[in-house]
């Protein structure tokens, strides 16, 4: 019978989340210079002695996790016409 109880199916882990070491260094680049956007971090990433440094779009989820990232408005509102 206990087998047969409800589990969560959550993964216990993710294999190709970044490490929490290069995680860190972003956030505390960002800190250190507030203007540098998820472009300029990911240029200086690759500069440094990593593995592989992360992607733009990597670097730029984890600003917004942390909430270093605020959202903007479009500057040029798309129109779709059909």
């Amino acid at each position: 019978m206990p087998g047969l109880l409800d589990r969560s199916r959550h993964p216990r882990n993710s294999p190709t989340r970044l490490p929490a070491e290069v995680e860190a260094e972003i956030c505390e680049l960002r800190r250190q210079h507030p203007r540098w956007g998820a472009r300029r971090i990911t240029h200086e990433l690759a500069h440094r002695e990593l593995t592989s440094a992360p992607w733009r779009a990597t670097v730029h989820r984890v600003l917004s996790r942390n909430g270093l990232v605020s959202p903007q408005e479009q500057q040029h509102p798309r129109k779709y016409r059909r």
